[in-house]
């Protein structure tokens, strides 16, 4: 009889524990819920404020390109390396995933912009530039150009989006065996444009080069075009899923197609 006492007591204790536990479970559990409560907010005040930056990063953007002609051809001149910078950075989208990518890149001859969808190399003619600089895209939006903006090109972080960006141009160009020769951006648009799309976040232009299809972001042509706005250019092409590469004398510019389900068909 005293061992089952012992025995009923023992398991009353247990009992209480795990009573006890059960309890701080739950207190853990709505620390748990609070906290996930907290996190979807910061989450959803997160994707708020990304808007109202990009909506502010494509005001700005779409101020520039409207006033770009009058502004810096009064301040600077036609076709003057400031000019050159801000199409550049107008042609460099922000990536939060390869913040490397986020700068204009110059070199003694040129000036580049990657954002891992288009590239672009530009020359100049800055006889100031004597090394590797790079510019904080947003810096060149918010700021008054200025060298002093510039930082020294220092370390792979820094150098990526130079590099990367002047091995994909040339490596893509020599690729290429199909040219439109000395055309602008009305004719290519009025000769080669077949249909506008639905993206599945953006709107597409599909064009059509000798019967070979190719669909390509609507934004990122017209950033293309804007880039050419006074000169006439070369397109090279060689298939769907290869990029789109417009040139002259003194630009370089690519564009990475989007795949659109039989694109053949259409």
């Amino acid at each position: 009889m005293e061992k089952l006492l012992k025995a009923k007591l023992k398991l009353k204790k247990v009992r209480g524990k795990l009573e006890e536990l059960d309890l701080e479970i739950d207190n853990i559990q709505d620390f748990i819920d609070e906290l996930s409560g907290q996190k979807y907010s910061l989450e959803e005040e997160m994707e708020s404020k990304e808007r109202e930056e990009n909506e502010l990063l494509k005001f700005i953007r779409d101020y520039t390109i409207n006033n770009l002609d009058k502004d810096i051809s009064e301040k600077y001149g036609k076709n003057s390396f400031e000019e050159k910078l801000l199409k550049a950075t107008l042609f460099t989208a922000k990536n939060g995933f390869k913040p490397a990518f986020n700068h204009v890149y110059v070199s003694k001859d040129y000036i580049y912009s990657i954002d891992g969808y288009r590239a672009l190399q530009y020359k100049h003619n800055n006889s100031n530039i004597v090394k590797n600089m790079f510019v904080e895209v947003d810096n060149l939006l918010e700021e008054k150009i200025d060298l002093s903006l510039f930082k020294e090109v220092d370390g792979e972080h820094e150098t990526c989006g130079l590099d990367i960006a002047r091995k994909v141009i040339n490596k893509e160009i020599e690729k290429v065996d199909n040219d439109i020769f000395n055309i602008d951006k009305d004719y290519f648009m009025n000769e080669f444009l077949y249909k506008e799309a639905d993206g599945k976040f953006y709107k597409l232009l599909i064009f059509d080069f000798k019967n070979m299809k190719i669909a390509v972001n609507k934004e990122f042509i017209e950033d293309a075009l804007n880039i050419f706005k006074d000169s006439k250019f070369n397109v090279s092409y060689s298939g769907a899923t290869n990029p789109m590469i417009f040139s002259n004398d003194e630009i370089k510019l690519l564009v990475l197609p989007v795949r659109y389900s039989d694109i053949d068909k259409i």
